[in-house]
């Protein structure tokens, strides 16, 4: 399966199911990060590499890790934005924490997968959790202010977070060139030797 189908299809899919799992008393603690961090694994196993169980292990703590501390950074930054219901402080919040939990997650998995071992990647990968991030603040402020219904709510911001973190990873991997003998890859649109 093409990366460029596999990634967003396998977020669309831990998206929805994130979102549905708010609703589940103290699911969104753990689910949300486990869900995407296994959306992320299937994909790069249909589309770049198998990673060897620890590996895999690696990636879906990561992932939680990062919900985790994307969640402390919203929190914290709505305290440094003035705490208001205002866009501006939602936007600038969801884009911290977005960046956030999107570049820990790519961490995780340039230290799992050779296919994603480069700086361009993470810094891609976290450039894409930012402004998803800032779209999820915007839907914040409607649901605080229009009263976008539960679980809606929830099920939007995850599936456009998750989907844009997923749909650049397959964009941003190293990929061998044809023929290529002497090691050279091409990294983000780069040659490398």
């Amino acid at each position: 399966m093409s990366g460029y189908l596999a990634f967003p299809l396998a977020a669309v899919i831990s998206g929805f199911a994130s979102g549905m799992s708010c609703i589940v008393p103290g699911g969104g603690i753990f689910f949300p990060g486990l869900l995407f961090g296994i959306a992320v694994l299937f994909a790069v196993h249909n589309a770049a590499e198998s990673c060897h169980p620890a590996m895999a292990t690696i990636v879906v703590l990561f992932s939680l890790v990062g919900y985790w501390i994307a969640c402390i950074t919203t929190l914290l930054s709505i305290r440094l934005f003035g705490g208001g219901n205002n866009i501006a402080s939602d936007a600038m919040g969801q884009t911290l924490a977005g960046g956030v939990g999107a570049s820990i997650i790519a961490i995780g998995l340039a230290i799992s997968c050779r296919s994603f071992r480069s700086f361009n990647f993470v810094a891609l990968t976290a450039a894409a959790g930012a402004v998803c991030g800032a779209v999820c603040g915007l839907l914040v402020y409607l649901h605080d202010n229009a009263h976008l219904p539960h679980p809606l709510d929830f099920i939007l911001t995850y599936v456009i977070w998750q989907v844009g973190v997923a749909s650049v990873m397959p964009f941003a991997k190293k990929k061998q060139l044809p023929g290529g003998k002497n090691g050279v890859v091409i990294q983000s649109g780069l040659l490398m030797k």
